[in-house]
């Protein structure tokens, strides 16, 4: 009996890029024919015709269709999840965006390491040919950051173009959280993992979905889910600032001691109450990160919500 691997594929406004990625998926996969081959797409609601082209389509020489729409805008991460969650009886999961910026052509080799018997393999970008200055650098402070003060290690470069077995699969499941990221969440349950390097090719036709804003709101999200450092930054401010008040008035009294310089009462006023507000402001600020992380948890909304399902 032939393995089966599912191809999950998230897809925001990617209506012209669903058929040439289909394309080199077959291109690939008609060589790998000792396994069941099925393409899972997950559409996060787009607003162009993504859905009624994945929808339209019939089996495609020999590879099975899926595919689920999402009621709202959601997001790449429940995306994932969602395509994860349809695909849980496969033998193995192969996760790729659909701009074609994660080569098909590189799925042999996920499946040689597969086979040796590695449950997790990533997919590790190298350079992009569309990358502009600012999210090179952005990126490599992404993970910089995380590595540095985050409870888990990420390669440099580590992207959602990954394949996972189904020990994997199942595990995930397991997880409660409510705010994902998915790839941080992937290389924390461990197993034994490789890494591919690639080259990301420009995306073939539209825009990215990620806003600046997404972005930001997705490290926001990692960093706070694998560390504690925004609240010991709360509280190493707040010690700073004590220490830095405690100096800054011994030194105006001593000043005055030895008749260089007088300071009013307000002036001491004002340097206590800007050091104090300062410390209970920031701290007020990391700490309603994790507030808000807890309310969206204990609030148990669900990750995303089906609204149609198609299987051919």
């Amino acid at each position: 009996m032939k393995k089966k691997i599912t191809i999950v594929v998230p897809a925001y406004n990617e209506s012209e890029n669903i058929l040439p990625l289909l394309d080199e998926i077959n291109a690939v996969v008609i060589n790998e024919n000792k396994y069941d081959w099925i393409v899972q797409f997950v559409d996060d609601c787009s607003t162009d015709n993504t859905w009624e082209v994945i929808s339209s389509l019939e089996k495609y020489d020999g590879i099975s269709i899926k595919a689920i729409r999402f009621s709202s805008n959601f997001g790449k991460e429940p995306a994932l999840v969602a395509g994860l969650t349809s695909s849980v009886d496969s033998d193995a999961i192969i996760f790729m965006d659909a701009d074609l910026q994660h080569p098909p052509k590189l799925i042999p080799q996920f499946l040689r390491k597969w086979e040796a018997g590695y449950k997790n393999i990533s997919g590790i970008r190298s350079s992009a040919d569309d990358y502009t200055w600012f999210k090179r650098v952005s990126s490599n402070l992404f993970y910089s950051v995380m590595n540095f003060f985050g409870d888990i290690e990420l390669p440099r470069g580590l992207t959602d173009f990954k394949l996972i077995d189904k020990n994997i699969a199942k595990e995930f499941l397991k997880f409660k959280e409510k705010t994902v990221m998915f790839r941080g969440l992937i290389e924390w349950l461990g197993f034994k993992k490789c890494y591919i390097e690639f080259v990301a090719p420009a995306r073939l036709n539209g825009e990215a979905a990620y806003s600046f804003r997404k972005l930001s709101t997705l490290a926001l999200n990692s960093f706070t889910s694998f560390s504690l450092l925004p609240l010991k930054i709360a509280g190493t401010l707040g010690a700073l600032i004590l220490i830095g008040c405690s100096l800054l008035v011994a030194y105006m009294l001593i000043t005055e001691a030895i008749g260089t310089q007088v300071f009013t009462p307000l002036a001491y006023f004002v340097v206590f109450n800007t050091f104090l507000t300062g410390t209970v402001l920031s701290s007020i600020g990391f700490i309603a990160v994790y507030i808000g992380r807890i309310h969206v948890q204990v609030v148990d909304r669900p990750l995303y919500v089906i609204s149609d399902e198609v299987e051919k």
